[in-house]
């Protein structure tokens, strides 16, 4: 198994300089800067967009800020349970700042200036991109940061160069998940494969979640306050990647595709309403079908 999300010990980090380090950066991440920066430059649709949104949050904005600044292969330092680079400070604030900017369709999402969003989860994978979790009140904002996806045929590579936001999404936080997992934010860079990325939101029963990528490859996602992300650790087989959910006792609890929503389910909460954060047609329609079928949602 690959465990993308594996620390590096603690005790590297010199002693009284933890909880300095620490402050330092989730403040500098969690900066309502909202200012616009020189020299930011749209990408080329083809690069900026050329990974596959099959999944994908509500209100995506598709946007370029490449920076030479953020690398393909960052140093990762662990602070408590944070998996936080200068990658992760950087993200952070480009994904605040063009999430809250006033452009033609005003800001994607927004908060108090006393109430600043609060980083559940973020995940770095070197040379795919990382992703960041906010919450911000009653709103989760997905962003994906990373390299473009060079346009052509089938199997595409990342395009060399600077990173930058790649894909950007606001989701109401609902109370009640459709499962165990809810895959709220996916991407490939291939139709039904290469390298994925997905993230979301889980139930207090699910203890661990992988990506099961195909051919006896996994990697095992980041589980933060109830979210999720994981990273492919290389290529998946078309239409291979399933995303399975463990409990505490190693059993599984749910399996469904990485890239597409599960057929021919659907959930609702103790109202009897359908539960469908992403308002996905395939639980529409199961719904439609027999909605006494339909099994209950789960809290989140």
């Amino acid at each position: 198994m690959n465990n993308i999300d594996q620390l590096p010990p603690e005790r590297s980090i010199p002693t009284g300089r933890h909880a300095r380090m620490r402050a330092a950066v989730l403040s500098a991440v969690a900066e309502p800067d909202v200012r616009r920066r020189a020299g930011h430059r749209r990408l080329p649709r083809r690069i900026a967009a050329a990974g596959l949104a099959t999944v994908a949050c509500a209100a995506i904005g598709w946007v370029g800020v490449g920076r030479p600044g953020l690398g393909p292969d960052p140093q990762v330092y662990a602070l408590g349970d944070e998996v936080l680079s200068d990658n992760a400070r950087t993200a952070g604030r480009q994904c605040l700042r063009t999430a809250r900017d006033d452009g033609p369709r005003g800001p994607m999402i927004n908060w108090p200036g006393d109430s600043r969003p609060t980083l559940l989860n973020y995940t770095e994978q070197p040379g795919s991109g990382g992703t960041v979790i906010y919450r911000a009140q009653s709103q989760l904002l997905y962003c994906l940061v990373g390299p473009g996806v060079i346009d052509g045929p089938e199997p595409r590579e990342f395009a060399p160069g600077a990173w930058g936001v790649v894909s950007l999404g606001v989701l109401d936080a609902s109370p009640w998940l459709p499962g165990p997992i809810s895959v709220e934010d996916a991407r490939s860079t291939d139709t039904s494969g290469g390298y994925v990325h997905a993230a979301g939101r889980v139930g207090k029963q699910v203890d661990s979640v992988v990506l099961d990528q195909g051919a006896g490859h996994r990697s095992s996602a980041r589980i933060v306050d109830g979210t999720f992300v994981v990273f492919s650790a290389g290529r998946v087989k078309p239409g291979a990647g399933m995303l399975i959910s463990y409990d505490a006792g190693g059993t599984e609890i749910d399996r469904r595709p990485a890239l597409s929503q599960p057929v021919g389910r659907c959930y609702v909460d103790p109202s009897g309403n359908l539960v469908n954060p992403l308002a996905h047609q395939v639980y529409q329609d199961a719904y439609a079908k027999n909605p006494a079928a339909c099994e209950p949602a789960v809290p989140w």
